[in-house]
C-alpha cells in the first residue's frame, strides 16, 4: 500500500514529538505504535530529521535536572488547540482545524491537564446535542439491560481497572468468551515494558490471559486493518462484524461513543472504587481456599546484577546447581555473562540432599528484584518431574539428575 508525503510527514512529526521524552527506539516504538521498520524507513527518507531525533535520545540518555526546553513549542501548541476547540466538535475536526495530528494533540494536552478539561468541554458544548443524546442513552440502556451476547470483547483501557478482573470473572462464570485482538496484546506486551504502574498492571493482565486461556478467543484484526485506521476504530469494526452476539468492553470514553454511534452494544466500565489491583483471577468456583492463587511476589536474585540500565546474569560454577536461561521465544542463552531481557526465563535445579528442587523464573523487569516465581517442584530418587506436565521442564529437570546426581 502506497504511503502518501502527508502520511510521511505526519509520522515523522509523530517520531519527533515522542523522541523528546524517550531514551530508545524501543520506547519511540511502543508509544507510537510504528514498528521499528516504519521508523527505519522515516529515517532513510529523513537524513537530517533522524539525526536531531538520534541527539534526543542520547541527550535523554544522560538527562539532567536542567531539561524541558521544549515548553515553548508545547505552549504554542496549546494556544492553537485551544482556539481551534472554541468551534470543533471533535478530536478529527480539531486535527483538520489545526493541522496537528491526533497524537500530537493529545500528547500536548496530557502535559497541561487543566487546558484539556477545558478543550474536551468546548467540543462537548459544540456537539449537536439531542441526537446524539437520545442515541447514546439508547444504547446504555440497552447495554444496561440486554445479556444476550456470547462474547465480551476486551479494549486495552480495561487493563487497569481496579474491578477488571471480578467482571471478567462473573462473565467467564455465565459461559461468556472473552475475546481479545492481537493489536490489543500488542498494546499490553508495549505498555508491560514500562516500569511504572501501568506496566506493572498490564504485566499482570498478560499473566490472567496466560492461565487462563480457555476462557479468552484471539481475535486477528491487524493484518486487515484499512488505511488511517486507528486500534480503536479496527477493534470497533471487529466488533461490529459480530454483530449482536459481541459486547465491546471500553473504560475509554471517546471509544464508547463512537461504537455506540455506530451501532456496536457497548459498555463504559468505570473503577468500582480506588485501591490496589487484585492479581488472582480464578475461573473454578469449587477450588478450595487453600489452594487459592498466591499474589505475585518479586524476587531477588544474588547472581543478577545492573549495569548501566542493562540486567545481566553473571553464571557461577556451582557443583550442586544447574542453571538454564532461555528468552521468550523459548532460545536457550549461553555464556558466563548473560543479557536478561524482560519474559526471559531463569531455570534453576539444586540439589538437596534427598532431592533436587527446580525453580522457574520470569524476568518481570529489569531490576536485581524484578523476578517472578513461575512454576517449583522437588523431584525425590528417580521419581523425576511427578506432576510436571511441560515437557521443557522435564527435559531441564533430566539433564540436573544426570549432571548432578553421580
Amino acid at each position: 500500500m502506497r504511503i502518501s508525503q502527508e502520511e510521511w510527514n505526519k509520522r515523522l512529526e509523530e517520531v519527533k514529538l515522542a523522541s523528546e521524552d524517550c531514551k530508545t527506539i524501543e520506547e519511540i516504538v511502543g508509544i507510537t505504535d510504528y514498528s521499528r521498520y516504519i521508523i527505519k524507513q522515516l529515517f532513510e527518507k529523513f537524513p537530517e530529521e533522524a539525526k536531531e531525533i538520534q541527539a534526543n535520545l542520547a541527550k535523554n540518555n544522560g538527562k539532567t535536572k536542567k531539561k524541558k526546553r521544549r515548553k515553548p513549542n508545547n505552549k504554542r501548541r496549546l494556544t492553537k488547540i485551544l482556539e481551534a476547540s472554541e468551534t470543533c466538535k471533535s478530536f478529527a475536526e480539531l486535527s483538520k482545524a489545526t493541522g496537528f495530528s491526533d497524537f500530537i494533540i493529545k500528547n500536548t494536552l496530557s502535559k497541561f491537564p487543566d487546558e484539556e478539561a477545558m478543550v474536551r468541554e468546548n467540543l462537548d458544548k459544540n456537539r449537536p446535542s439531542q441526537a446524539t443524546t437520545a442515541k447514546v442513552e439508547k444504547n446504555i440502556s440497552a447495554s444496561k439491560n440486554d445479556n444476550n451476547f456470547s462474547i465480551a470483547m476486551l479494549d486495552t483501557s480495561v487493563y487497569g481497572l481496579d474491578n477488571i478482573f471480578e467482571i471478567l470473572e462473573e462473565y467467564a462464570r455465565e459461559g461468556k468468551i472473552l475475546g481479545i485482538t492481537d493489536v490489543v496484546l500488542e498494546e499490553l506486551a508495549n505498555l508491560q515494558k514500562t516500569m511504572d504502574t501501568k506496566g506493572k498492571c498490564a504485566c499482570n493482565f498478560l499473566y490472567i490471559i496466560m492461565d487462563n486461556l480457555s476462557a479468552f478467543q484471539l481475535f486477528e484484526v491487524k493484518h486487515n486493518m484499512l488505511e488511517r485506521e486507528t486500534i480503536d476504530e479496527a477493534i470497533i469494526r471487529a466488533t461490529l462484524d459480530l454483530g449482536k452476539k459481541a459486547l465491546l468492553l471500553t473504560s475509554d470514553k471517546e471509544m464508547y461513543i463512537k461504537a455506540a454511534l455506530k451501532g456496536v452494544k457497548a459498555k463504559y466500565l468505570l473503577s468500582s472504587k480506588k485501591r490496589e489491583n487484585k492479581f488472582e483471577f480464578n475461573l473454578e468456583e469449587t477450588r478450595e481456599k487453600s489452594k487459592e492463587h498466591k499474589k505475585i511476589k518479586a524476587k531477588t536474585f544474588i547472581d543478577a546484577h545492573e549495569e548501566n540500565g542493562k540486567l545481566f546474569f553473571i553464571r557461577k560454577k556451582r557443583k550442586t546447581q544447574l542453571v538454564k536461561i532461555f528468552s521468550k521465544s523459548g532460545e536457550e542463552k549461553y555464556g558466563d555473562k548473560i543479557e536478561l531481557e524482560i519474559g526471559d526465563h531463569v531455570f534453576i535445579c539444586t540439589k538437596r540432599e534427598d532431592y533436587i528442587r527446580f525453580l522457574d523464573y520470569e524476568v518481570y523487569f529489569l531490576k536485581e528484584d524484578g523476578f517472578l516465581e513461575r512454576y517449583s517442584t522437588k523431584s525425590y530418587n528417580c521419581d523425576v518431574t511427578v506432576n510436571v506436565e511441560n515437557h521443557d521442564y522435564k527435559k531441564v529437570i533430566e539433564q540436573a539428575r544426570k549432571t548432578l546426581i553421580k
